[in-house]
């Protein structure tokens, strides 16, 4: 089952290509990345419990980059990470 946590409005932003994989050393922590992730523009679905996809979402007036892409979701995992200390959120894809 896919839970989708972001909604799409076309016209007024767009998703990276290609999602993304994200594992989490902690499961119980998954809906909060997720939700920093959201509120950062970056929607998800849940794939398991400790896995979900990422997308990025921007302007189509300033179309990103994948290497941009990955970094900002990079950037945005390593400051959750720094707040959870222990915690691990690997990038796998």
């Amino acid at each position: 089952m896919l839970e989708t946590v972001a909604i799409y409005h076309p016209g007024r932003s767009r998703y990276s290509t290609r999602p993304m994989e994200i594992e989490i050393s902690d499961p119980r922590l998954t809906d909060e990345l997720r939700a920093y992730l959201q509120r950062n523009g970056c929607p998800s679905e849940r794939r398991t419990e400790d896995r979900f996809e990422v997308r990025v979402l921007w302007s189509p007036d300033a179309p990103l980059t994948e290497a941009q892409i990955r970094a900002k979701v990079f950037g945005h995992l390593r400051d959750w990470c720094l707040n959870h200390p222990g915690v691990k959120a690997n990038l796998l894809s």
